[in-house]
């Protein structure tokens, strides 16, 4: 606008220079406008970029960068230069350390986007750290409480609003701090630094316990463990014990991997054990164990002599390793006093095992090849964690109730206890193979059939036993064309495992009689219902009284099958539900 130039032009005339002038020095205050505001900000910032590339001033060491001067792109995804303002203010970072190492990583930055990015996780973390009693501002003197401060940080990281960010974006912030540590310590920026800066991946992220359901089917094989047991004598502590003899060490770290196999607790609960964590009441040795999780405390789990054996030979050696501090109470001490936890940390108990299961020559798993070899074992399922699952499928495959591995595992939800294992399938093709000899009809004769795969091919799971309709069985058991009136059906094919089931659904359809009686509703209503009945008390009398003429032993094989069958129904969503859809109503004008 050629009236506004000539308007600075003629103010320009007082000045020698315009070097390092503002946009306030370039025009009088009197008479000001948005235009006038607009011309003298683009002017100085130009001149400024001219000045700065002739001199060859690098304008990343200032500590107000100007987007527009670095060529940068507003993100990944664009390909041109930014056309408005922006600006990466790294005075908000208090910690000269800090800044200097966010202004360092964000020269590599091409797009502004990524650098504003860091830079507010970074500004999360320095408010952090000033928080703490020495604000962070030494790098020799940052230690576990530091990383600790910065973890809490974004774990309460909210909106200015007082609403709560994503879980996502505070994940990515704090994975951008650390990742900015360790960017420091690769580059030796962070001279000076001492390992209690060094990030525990257990304690230091986001949150404690994972938001999704623990790991499912995820036992290592009971023939897996046993080759592990036959190498125990290779187990090596790799965690730094300077006080430590390594003997001892070895005996340490080889207790550690017999409790948390034979107790089936989770890492973070067998690392902190008390030394006074065994006691014993009537029936043997008890373990007592703290249930972090669910923040239940005290708990009582037996545990086999052998076990308490083991603990009680280190527990003899741990007594003599007295150190004076907060570690002396715990069974597997820390290395170090500095540490954030007293105890073994459950990351070195991760490393260690690693290292030992890589270096083991074999391994070989359960399952066989084409020519009856077997194969090798994936050594990435073998990992702390597993045991818990491996405790649970132990005691599933030894016939244990649900309910009892329930209070084992310290659940409070049988449906949480189902998910920790699965039925072996040898045992479930046994079942099956055991149930399909007592398969009966509608009318309660013996309709066995011919093997155990054609009972799991030719038939479908209905509500109140096996369908052999072959529209049905297509569908997967969502199709039966007379609504599962099943004791009325030619293709009704029920086994033992569903004499619980019919028991149950025979009171609820005499509920409904007496319901429907009461409401005076026609005779064919009546008579509808006293016809189920009556079929479903036939194959119910017939199928017991077939059960009660076999021996005593075919008949708790038979009981076993079915109990295994039912929990498998239930594993998988429960019983068949019939399949009403519920319509959208209309309204009446």
């Amino acid at each position: 606008m050629p009236k506004m130039l000539r308007r600075l032009i003629r103010e320009i005339k007082r000045h020698e220079h315009l070097a390092g002038l503002g946009p306030d020095q370039l025009c009088p205050s009197s008479g000001s406008s948005k235009d006038l505001d607009s011309h003298r900000r683009d002017i100085i910032h130009w001149l400024q970029v001219g000045y700065e590339e002739m001199t060859g001033a690098d304008p990343t060491r200032r500590l107000l960068w100007d987007f527009r001067a670095l060529d940068l792109r507003g993100s990944t995804r664009s390909t041109h230069r930014r056309t408005h303002d922006g600006r990466a203010d790294f005075t908000v970072v208090s910690q000269a350390w800090l800044r200097d190492l966010a202004m360092e990583k964000c020269r590599i930055f091409t797009t502004s986007t990524k650098i504003l990015e860091l830079l507010t996780a970074v500004e999360v973390a320095s408010r952090a750290l000033e928080a703490t009693a020495d604000g962070g501002h030494h790098i020799k003197d940052l230690g576990p409480q530091h990383l600790d401060a910065i973890t809490q940080a974004f774990r309460n990281w909210t909106h200015p609003d007082g609403t709560s960010r994503s879980t996502t974006r505070r994940y990515v912030g704090l994975e951008a701090v650390f990742a900015l540590v360790d960017f420091g310590r690769r580059s030796r920026k962070l001279e000076g630094v001492t390992d209690a800066f060094l990030r525990d991946p257990e304690a230091h992220r986001l949150q404690l316990d994972p938001p999704a359901r623990e790991e499912v089917g995820k036992a290592i094989p009971e023939a897996v463990i046993t080759q592990l047991d036959q190498n125990l004598a290779q187990l090596e502590c790799y965690a730094k014990y300077p006080d430590m003899a390594e003997d001892h060490q070895r005996l340490m770290i080889r207790t550690l991997y017999i409790v948390l196999r034979d107790t089936g607790r989770r890492p973070r609960e067998v690392c902190p054990l008390r030394t006074d964590c065994v006691e014993f009441d009537a029936d043997g040795p008890v373990l007592i164990w703290d249930n972090t999780k669910a923040g239940r405390s005290r708990r009582h789990l037996p545990i086999p002599s052998e076990t308490a054996e083991s603990i009680a030979a280190w527990r003899a050696v741990r007594d003599t390793l007295v150190t004076g501090d907060p570690r002396d109470g715990y069974l597997f001490p820390s290395g170090t006093p500095d540490r954030i936890d007293p105890y073994f940390r459950p990351a070195s108990l991760a490393r260690s095992l690693k290292i030992w299961v890589d270096a083991i020559p074999d391994l070989l798993s359960d399952a066989t090849d084409a020519g009856g070899n077997r194969i090798p074992f994936d050594r990435l399922k073998v990992y702390p964690y597993a045991f818990r699952h491996s405790y649970a499928q132990r005691h599933a495959d030894a016939g244990v109730p649900v309910d009892v591995l329930c209070e084992l595992m310290d659940h409070q939800s049988i449906s949480t206890t189902q998910g920790y294992y699965r039925v072996n399938q040898k045992r479930k093709r046994e079942a099956i193979r055991t149930l399909s000899m007592h398969v009966t009809d509608r009318h309660g004769h013996p309709a066995p059939t011919a093997s155990s795969t054609a009972y799991e091919m030719r038939s479908v799971a209905a509500p109140f036993g096996n369908c052999i309709e072959p529209s049905n069985v297509k569908a997967g058991g969502g199709s039966c064309p007379i609504r599962f009136q099943c004791s009325g059906c030619g293709f009704y094919r029920p086994d033992p495992s569903y004499l619980p089931v019919i028991e149950d659904h025979i009171r609820s359809l005499k509920a409904d009689r007496e319901t429907a009686a009461a409401m005076d509703v026609d005779t064919y209503v009546l008579r509808n219902l006293d016809d189920q009945i009556d079929g479903y008390r036939l194959v119910l009398s017939a199928m017991k009284d077939h059960l009660d003429a076999l021996p005593d032993e075919e008949q708790q094989e038979v009981e076993q099958a079915g109990i295994l069958l039912r929990r498998l129904r239930a594993g998988s969503g429960g019983r068949t539900q019939l399949p009403l859809t519920v319509k959208t109503r209309t309204q009446t004008p």
